[in-house]
Parts: C-alpha cells; structure tokens; sequence
C-alpha cells in the first residue's frame, strides 16, 4: 500500500463500523450493512499482512488475544456451553485487530499521529458520552416512557442487548445493590458499542507511542474509563492487559 493509501486504510477501519451502523439505525434497517462491513475490513486486513511484516507490538496482541481466547474455551468447558459461541466472540476481535495491524503497521508522521490521535479521541468521547447519557436520561428503559435517545427502527424486535441495551444479569444477581446496565449508545446493540470503543481504543494506544509519557498515561486512563461505559469485560481486560506490556 502507498503511503496514501496507508491514511486512507487507517481512515476507513475507524470511519466505516459507525458510517455503517448510523446508515442501519436511521436510514435503512438491514444487516446487509454489517456483512458489506466485514469484507471490507477482511481485505484491508489481509492487504495489509501480505504487504508489512507485522511488528512485535502486533504479535503482543495477538498473544493477549490467544490468552483470553483460551480462557473462554475452558470457560464454556467449565460451565458446559458449546464453545462456537466463541466464533461471535472472535468476530468481535476482528475489528480492533485490524486497527491494531493498520496502526501499527503504517509508520506515520509525529504530526499526522497527533491529529489521528485528537479525531480518533473525539470520536470515541462522543460515542461513550451518548452511551454515558442513555444511563443518565434514562437508566429504566423498559421501566415507563422511552426518551427519545433510545431511539430504534421500528423493524427490529426488541431484546436483551437490542435497541435499549442490556443488562448484566451476572453482575446483578451476584451483587444486587448493583443495577449494572450496558447501553448501546448509536448503535443496535450494546456488543456493538462495546466492538467499536474497544477497537478504536487499540489504535489509540500504538498511537500512543508518538506521545510523551505523560500525556500517554492520560490517554490510557481516558481509555479504561470510556470502556468502563460500555463495561464490556472481552474489551476493558485485554486492553488494560496490554497496556502492562505496551512498551514503546
């Protein structure tokens, strides 16, 4: 890939999940979206591994990735579920590990990165901060009248993680005092919302590398405490995980 290419790449792996979603919740409900998403997302993926040698960094993560994959494998085993309720689980990962690979992939300018880092840091505050409203305006969405910020196509049948988000019956039921609810903020589901902040979190932490410590280390705990919104454990693990080895 040119250089050019390169910008456009990194542009259209943080652009495209949330183009693609707003186009499924306001303009035409079809999943037909989500599929056109992940090809393109699968062809810059292995555009990119056949035209870079991935760096050490990105064999970190998937190292991180393997652990945590193991551990759901003995998990379902444990609590005798099938384990190919992983594969949904490891779509999942397939998007921050093509931000992942792109960023750290692509040797951008400290200037460029700075401004990556500032729009990508946007994007993910005024996601997570939509999230972040729809538990203030309206913590019991099935409770009484929905505010208008739960909005969703009236095509789909509401459920658990669909239109209002989910709530985390583990927690709820181990620690009642706790009414833990995932929003789904723009998106149809509360794993969506979770998918794209912790994608777009990966790129930000390579980008981190062109920071100083210090500003690095406030960008790392912007990150855990927008992922804290979504509360999605598959994302705010690994990435706290990884911020551990993330020496760069």
């Amino acid at each position: 890939m040119s250089f050019n290419l390169n910008r456009f790449s990194i542009f259209l792996v943080i652009a495209l999940p949330i183009v693609a979603e707003l186009f499924r919740k306001y303009i035409f409900y079809s999943n037909v979206w989500l599929i056109i998403l992940d090809v393109i997302l699968l062809i810059i993926f292995v555009k990119a591994l056949f035209k870079y040698k991935p760096p050490i960094i990105f064999n970190l993560w998937l190292l991180v990735l393997l652990i945590f994959s193991i551990h759901g494998v003995i998990f379902s085993l444990i609590n005798d579920r099938s384990v190919f309720s992983l594969l949904f689980g490891l779509r999942t990962a397939f998007y921050p590990l093509v931000g992942f690979l792109i960023a750290s992939s692509v040797n951008f300018d400290k200037d460029f990165s700075n401004q990556l880092i500032k729009f990508v840091l946007l994007l993910v505050i005024l996601i997570a901060g939509f999230g972040a409203a729809q538990i203030i305006i309206d913590p019991q969405p099935w409770g009484g009248e929905i505010h208008w910020i739960n909005y969703v196509p009236s095509e789909i049948e509401y459920g658990r993680s669909l239109g209002f988000g989910g709530f985390d019956q583990k927690v709820n039921d181990q620690f009642p005092i706790i009414n833990l609810y995932r929003p789904h903020s723009i998106f149809l589901h509360t794993g969506k919302f979770g998918q794209v902040i912790w994608g777009l979190s990966a790129i930000l932490l390579v980008l981190a590398g062109y920071l100083t410590p210090s500003k690095r280390g406030i960008l790392m705990i912007l990150i855990i405490l927008l992922n804290i919104i979504t509360f999605q454990r598959a994302a705010l693990y690994p990435l706290i995980l990884f911020m551990f080895i993330y020496v760069k």
